[in-house]
């Protein structure tokens, strides 16, 4: 049986049909590398053109679409004893709903090997585990209690719940964009502070049917005429994207959120204003900043922050705010306990990070 995520076809009256899940599956694997012996049989036939009608006359998510829409020449032009469809990481369950749909009225057998299904031609699904998952499904019932199952839905989700959060908290939309397909969308939110400006955003890349990868992040951006000549004078890259927290990896270790239920959902809010709206309130100023980065506000930040590329901002920042531990932190951060984790830089950090030192002790004077 071809390898990635599978589902086999065939016509049990040409071909036969299993008694159980395991030989659903030595079955799938032989039929699928079979060459066909006979006519594609009427039902594979009638089958084809009643996944065609379906697509045409229901809404269906455009990946799935893309998927299913040959799906009639594919069966047509079949030169193997079972038909394969190859399903994509996004929307195979939709995909897989639609198949055993069509195939239940039309009495094949249906192999899943990567969702550990089978269907047999009386109807029945196999293993029992299966059969107590999808039978309520392809009977009509909600299996997530009415949750986003497009990236359109979880788009006006996302925004009818952070727009009054965050708008509470004087942050304004700045990015608000979701792809032609909806399969792709990116929400940014953005707040002047005292020393630069700060920006939450959420992405979503890939996911659908009721599950969803989310990217969510905290953007710190100090004032660009403070720390560019600082840098500059430093020879170390400066980047216009200022300091990016990656909240799922500072929080859980994971680089994504993975959306699939309610409970989900609300932990991804309770992230927001427990959590990320604390750090940004905190850093609003460059007192407040320096606390963050290099205070007590939260260790976990400090770990992210000095453990990562964003070391020099560290400094810069206890510098100008005149952090009475400012000469430890020169220690602290120096490149040479962290060298894992030093950015790709012009100059060698050997050289770069003692130059920043000297120029900040000489040249820069505190602003508080």
């Amino acid at each position: 049986m071809p390898t990635n995520h599978n589902v086999i076809i065939w016509d049990a009256d040409v071909y036969g049909s299993p008694k159980n899940f395991v030989e659903g599956l030595e079955m799938a694997f032989t039929l699928s590398e079979q060459a066909i012996s006979s006519p594609v049989s009427q039902k594979l036939l009638a089958f084809a053109a009643d996944v065609e009608k379906y697509i045409q006359t229901n809404p269906v998510p455009p990946k799935a679409l893309r998927h299913l829409k040959y799906l009639e020449a594919e069966i047509k032009g079949m030169d193997t004893a079972a038909f394969c469809v190859e399903l994509p990481r996004d929307y195979w369950h939709s995909i897989v709903k639609i198949l055993l749909t069509i195939a239940l009225e039309h009495h094949l057998v249906l192999v899943d090997e990567e969702i550990a299904l089978v269907l047999l031609p009386d109807g029945s699904i196999s293993p029992e585990r299966s059969a107590k998952y999808w039978l309520p499904i392809l009977e009509g019932e909600d299996y997530q209690h009415g949750f986003p199952q497009t990236h359109t839905e979880l788009h006006q989700l996302l925004m009818a719940r952070a727009n009054e959060l965050l708008g509470l908290n004087g942050f304004r939309i700045n990015r608000n964009t979701i792809n032609e397909d909806g399969e792709e969308l990116d929400i940014s939110y953005i707040r002047q502070t005292a020393f630069g400006h700060q920006e939450i955003s959420f992405s979503c890349l890939g996911g659908g049917d009721g599950e969803f990868r989310v990217y969510f992040y905290l953007c710190l951006r100090p004032l660009e005429s403070y720390i560019k000549p600082i840098m500059i004078a430093s020879e170390i890259k400066y980047s216009h994207n200022g300091i990016i927290l990656n909240i799922p990896i500072i929080l859980s270790k994971k680089d994504v959120v993975i959306l699939n239920s309610w409970e989900g959902f609300e932990q991804l809010f309770l992230m927001l204003e427990e959590s990320v709206l604390k750090w940004a309130n905190a850093a609003q100023n460059l007192k407040g900043m320096d606390a963050l980065l290099n205070g007590n506000v939260d260790e976990k930040i400090c770990q992210y922050v000095h453990h990562h590329k964003y070391m020099p901002y560290a400094l810069i920042i206890a510098r100008l705010a005149n952090n009475p531990s400012f000469e430890q932190l020169t220690i602290n951060l120096a490149p040479e306990k962290n060298k894992n984790f030093w950015f790709a830089n012009p100059v060698p950090y050997t050289i770069a990070w003692p130059k920043l030192v000297q120029y900040l002790r000489d040249e820069v004077k505190p602003l508080v």
